[in-house]
């Protein structure tokens, strides 16, 4: 999703000031963590920075079974 990221804040820097973009991405987690209000916030950062953006519409969570 890394690259995804980039391409999407490269396409977002490069549209018209003012312009409307939906920003979604997902989160996977791939280890036991507790998903307290500052982990999750942490993560949406992370995606800002990558995404260019100010804001996350969408953040779909994937975690898959962890035995």
């Amino acid at each position: 999703l890394l690259t995804t990221h980039l391409t999407q804040g490269e396409a977002r820097a490069s549209l018209p000031s003012g312009t409307k973009v939906f920003g979604g991405t997902k989160w996977c987690v791939f280890r036991h963590i507790s998903p307290t209000r500052a982990v999750v916030e942490e993560a949406i950062r992370e995606r800002l920075l990558r995404m260019k953006g100010t804001t996350v519409d969408l953040l779909q969570v994937q975690k898959p079974f962890l035995a």
